[in-house]
């Protein structure tokens, strides 16, 4: 859900997922990740559909399990896409949700700086960027993080969505990258909460 360029997808085919469906609504990744797939020899394992989260073009019950990996916090509605994850996955199907805590100091600091260049050119910002020679990767990471929507949650917000559409047994997972912000740092540090809030998100979750 929300694949991408297909990274996600073509880990799993080399883990030795059996058959993965990407759906994205952007062009140019879709394109990209064709490319790849082509590149890589996987077109029978793989297939990328250019489209919308919200009307999935699969049939009911069509998925053993389904990913959705920091999409859904950028999303108007985020409902309307679990309730579709709802209908294509299959009873005991797992689900894979990763997303944003709330309370981390260095969102606090993007949430402050999108207030303050909310009537600033996107394209000075882009410029000022350029000219502390920053690289590509990090000029796009900072201009997505001031542009783009991030609604944070809490561990009991996100699991008590997830169950009101038959979502259940969930389980959270730890021992992430440190610039992750996951519990198994956030609780090794002394001023952790403080720091970092309720860190990274990750549920695993069965349909019912």
């Amino acid at each position: 859900m929300g694949c991408g360029n297909g990274s996600f997808c073509f880990a799993l085919a080399e883990l030795g997922a059996r058959y993965i469906e990407g759906i994205d609504f952007g062009e140019n990744s879709i394109r990209y990740a064709e490319q790849l797939r082509h590149w890589l020899q996987l077109s029978e394992k793989i297939h990328f559909t250019l489209g919308n989260v919200y009307a999935l073009p699969y049939k009911m019950d069509s998925f053993d399990t389904v990913i959705q990996n920091g999409v859904f916090h950028h999303l108007a509605n985020e409902n309307h896409a679990i309730r579709e994850i709802g209908r294509v996955i299959k009873p005991g199907g797992l689900l894979w949700y990763y997303t944003e805590g709330e309370g981390a100091l260095h969102n606090e600091i993007f949430e402050m700086s999108s207030v303050l260049l909310k009537d600033v050119p996107i394209d000075f910002v882009k410029r000022v960027l350029l000219e502390l020679h920053l690289s590509p990767n990090k000029i796009h990471y900072l201009m997505d993080r001031l542009n783009a929507t991030y609604r944070k949650t809490t561990w009991n917000e996100i699991t008590e969505r997830l169950a009101s559409f038959g979502f259940g047994d969930f389980r959270g997972f730890k021992g992430g990258f440190k610039w992750e912000y996951d519990q198994e740092i956030i609780e090794s540090d002394p001023y952790g909460r403080e720091k970092f809030g309720e860190g990274i998100i990750r549920v695993l979750a069965e349909y019912k």
